[in-house]
């Protein structure tokens, strides 16, 4: 038994193996993401290539191997399917930055929004503050009527008061004057009683004398 050696053609996988670095540009807001694929990816890819070399040679007739057309095409295929492999996995790589530059931009938006928000929200408990407890606010309004209110009450009970006092002052001067004015009217008569006693005793002694003298 004869064993042929077959000698495989080499390609461009060689090639791409050797390149560790490969850069793919995306666009996201107007800016370029330089993307590195992995060293793990290249040299996981260049095992794979060795292995199916490997299989592909055990499996070749230990009698007679006629190489067919095919084989450059398949083999060719397989090494696009390793070139597929990496952009994807560069693709992936550049799809997770887009997506967590999303992600921030969106966490950055919602923390704008949260302190715009807040922001609003001191203004308007100060605006509701001021309102209330301000120099001019509805509480400060309020304590400044009801004191206003109280002032002119406090006023009308003085006023009252002093009229009141002015009264009583009033009347007891009037009632010290009525109790003189009875006192010395209660004299007089009490004089005018005792003249008219006095006038009558005397105008019956007259009488008397004036019978007796007939």
């Amino acid at each position: 038994m004869t064993r042929t050696k077959v000698a495989i053609p080499k390609t461009n996988a060689s090639r791409s193996s050797n390149q560790a670095v490969i850069t793919t540009t995306s666009k996201s807001n107007g800016r370029k993401s330089n993307v590195t694929a992995s060293r793990s990816i290249i040299s996981s890819t260049s095992s794979q290539l060795k292995n199916g070399k490997r299989k592909k040679q055990d499996t070749l007739d230990e009698d007679e191997y006629v190489p067919s057309d095919d084989f450059g095409s398949d083999y060719g295929d397989d090494v696009d399917d390793n070139d597929n492999i990496v952009k994807n996995a560069a693709t992936n790589q550049d799809v997770t930055e887009l997506i967590g530059l999303l992600q921030n931009k969106t966490k950055k938006k919602s923390t704008l929004h949260f302190k715009k928000f807040e922001q609003e929200q001191e203004t308007r408990l100060q605006e509701a503050r001021d309102l209330i407890e301000g120099d001019s606010g509805i509480i400060n309004n309020w304590v400044t009527e009801m004191e206003n209110v109280i002032s002119k009450l406090k006023t009308k009970m003085n006023e009252n008061i002093e009229r009141k006092d002015e009264f009583i002052k009033k009347s007891k001067l009037r009632f010290e004057k009525y109790k003189t004015i009875t006192a010395e009217s209660l004299d007089q008569l009490t004089k005018l009683h005792t003249q008219s006693q006095r006038i009558h005793r005397e105008f019956d002694n007259g009488l008397k004398q004036l019978c007796n003298d007939k």
